[in-house]
């Protein structure tokens, strides 16, 4: 999410060699045209900030953009100058959303998943020794019977990609 200028600092800090700017940013749109589905994304959540007032993660949970930043939309900063004070709000504001839909929408995810295990293992006595013990990011840490591991495994896995039906 690092724009040009931002990006050439961090390449130069991690590496003997000092990255410019342009380098930078060739490096940007070559990373962005190997994968366009990322560029698409980056363009819609900016187009979804102006439009709405706010960004929508899975489930609908909604983080709502600052109105100072939407007032700057408004008058045409997209956030692409980084020696503009304006445009380093809007973009900070950009890479927050983008932030906001994945992270918020995983944790949906993490969460929904958890839940319909869980009911699912409420009417068998098989898994009456079955215990959440932890989440880390995007990973379950639960408490089994060795005998029943195999299983539980199948069943987290079966939840955690049928929770939710994606487009």
């Amino acid at each position: 999410g690092s724009g040009p200028t931002k990006l050439s600092k961090m390449l130069s800090k991690d590496n003997s060699k000092k990255f410019t700017v342009e380098q930078a940013r060739k490096f940007r749109n070559s990373f962005f045209s190997a994968y366009p589905g990322l560029k698409d994304y980056y363009d819609d959540t900016f187009e979804k900030m102006q439009k709405y007032g706010y960004v929508t993660a899975i489930t609908g949970r909604r983080m709502h953009i600052n109105s100072q930043v939407l007032g700057l939309i408004k008058y045409g900063h997209r956030g692409h100058h980084q020696d503009c004070i304006d445009c380093r709000k809007v973009s900070a504001e950009h890479r927050e959303a983008i932030n906001f839909v994945i992270q918020s929408s995983s944790a949906e995810l993490l969460k929904l998943s958890m839940r319909n295990f869980w009911r699912e293992i409420q009417s068998d006595v098989i898994y009456n020794n079955v215990h959440f013990v932890n989440t880390v990011h995007d990973e379950l840490i639960v408490e089994c019977p060795k005998k029943i591991a195999l299983k539980v495994a199948d069943r987290l896995k079966y939840h955690m990609e049928h929770s939710v039906t994606l487009k």
